[in-house]
């Protein structure tokens, strides 16, 4: 497996077709098959950009499509559209998969996301724990090297990791990764759970008009029941928030 993760983060063209077929002759194209940790053959076997903005997406096609009421699927064609990622990886350049998906994520989840949730716990306690890595001069170097450095026998910051030998101890260097996440699964089954249902089958969503009730119902009750939605159900809630905001005004 780590064999084949280098391969397809380095050239997924080399597993793409064989992975292609495969999907396609399957009865059920759209189920999820899953090789190592992350790589789903349906994945592989589209483009490489459209492939990674479906991997990052709170909501896949099928899911859409469930949720989205038949006026707005008619609207929209039912598609989750990576154009701007696809904008973002030609401003790249001609930069190898590894270094587009790097790329995409600098201008993207990095800024958006990460770095934003790390600057502003880590300023609570007076850390300051991005800017050393941020640094203009270092990231400008990094982008030069040879993807094969980054990611080496299904291994992640292995250059990063040597120069840090002699500085950090062993069960700092091969500790498991770990997300910045918050237990917002069980938030929406306890703490939020009424905020979730009063604001997404409330009047004012309904009126809307965009998502069908039921579905969005089925999803909070599949939450409830045990099934983790909450990356789906956070996506919707954000979006109600943001209309509310800027569109019912």
């Amino acid at each position: 497996c780590a064999r084949y993760q280098t391969v397809y983060a380095v050239n997924p063209g080399a597993v793409a077709a064989p992975a292609r077929r495969l999907v396609l002759v399957r009865d059920e194209p759209q189920r999820t098959h899953r090789i190592g940790r992350h790589v789903h053959l349906e994945l592989v076997a589209a483009d490489g950009v459209e492939r990674y903005f479906r991997m990052v997406a709170y909501q896949r096609s099928a899911t859409l499509a469930r949720l989205l009421t038949p006026e707005t699927r008619a609207l929209v064609d039912g598609r989750v559209d990576p154009g701007l990622f696809r904008s973002l990886a030609a401003e790249g350049g001609s930069l190898d998969y590894l270094s587009t998906l790097q790329y995409l994520d600098v201008r993207t989840y990095l800024p958006e996301d990460i770095l934003t949730k790390v600057d502003r716990t880590s300023m609570l306690v007076s850390l300051e724990a991005r800017v050393p890595l941020l640094d203009h001069v270092l990231m400008e170097y990094v982008a030069t090297m040879p993807s094969g450095l980054k990611l080496r026998g299904g291994e992640g910051k292995s250059v990063f990791k040597k120069a840090m030998a002699a500085d950090l101890p062993a069960s700092v260097l091969t500790r498991r990764k770990m997300g910045f996440g918050v237990p917002l699964a069980a938030w929406l089954r306890r703490d939020l759970r009424d905020y979730a249902r009063d604001t997404l089958l409330g009047s004012r969503a309904r009126q809307r008009g965009l998502f069908a009730p039921a579905a969005v119902e089925a999803i909070l009750a599949e939450h409830a029941g045990g099934r983790d939605h909450s990356a789906q159900i956070w996506a919707l809630l954000v979006f109600e928030e943001w209309a509310r905001r800027w569109c019912d005004a």
